[in-house]
């Protein structure tokens, strides 16, 4: 299963440049919010493969940042960047759109998980 969109360059570096904005200061909040919306969407009855996938992943983003402590600077905010993009419904894709309102979210997670990997 091709599980989600790719993102375009010029989409990475729209990105990367408000990676390289976020502060982490409102880390704990980012924190709390994102797992009030993740339960929240296990509790609707009909979630698609791409919104299956993009809650596990998800938590893998919030585990790691809510467990490691000594996490590198860049790597807290890229993963903020990701959480904080989920949390936005309005993103490039609305969320509200049936079927493919999170196929943007998974590609901007999947993105910051394959980046953070290597590191």
């Amino acid at each position: 299963m091709n599980k989600s969109l790719q993102l375009t360059e010029k989409d990475i570096i729209k990105y990367q440049k408000e990676i390289d904005n976020i502060t982490l200061n409102d880390k704990s909040e980012i924190l709390k919010k994102s797992a009030i919306k993740i339960n929240s969407m296990i509790s609707h009855p009909k979630l698609d493969q791409f919104q299956l996938i993009l809650i596990q992943e998800i938590n893998i983003l919030h585990n790691i940042l809510n467990t490691t402590p000594n996490l590198e600077t860049s790597i807290q905010q890229k993963i903020i960047f990701a959480l904080k993009y989920f949390l936005h419904g309005e993103d490039d894709i609305p969320d509200d759109i049936p079927g493919i309102g999170f196929i943007d979210d998974l590609a901007v997670v999947d993105w910051v998980i394959k980046d953070i990997k290597d590191q």
